[in-house]
């Protein structure tokens, strides 16, 4: 993944938020693909097991659900 990867899925993320957390999933952590949304699970290691059997070796993100820019983790899968 490259920065403009990474670009584009935390805008993608940010245009979701607000319906987010409408929805009631602050604290929760959102997969984000290029498809967009893809799920939201309670804990990072269960969204980030879920996006890699999903999307790798495709670009995703992992991003814990809040009203302002918190960064919890950042996890970067090198690959040759």
């Amino acid at each position: 993944m490259d920065d403009r990867d990474l670009e584009r899925l935390v805008n993608r993320f940010d245009a979701l938020l607000p319906d987010l957390l409408r929805d009631g999933h602050e604290k929760q952590w959102a997969v984000i693909s290029d498809d967009g949304l893809f799920c939201i699970e309670n804990d990072f290691g269960r969204a980030y097991q879920a996006g890699r059997k999903k999307f790798m070796p495709r670009p995703f993100i992992v991003q814990q659900i809040f009203p302002w820019d918190h960064v919890a983790k950042i996890t970067r899968l090198r690959t040759a």
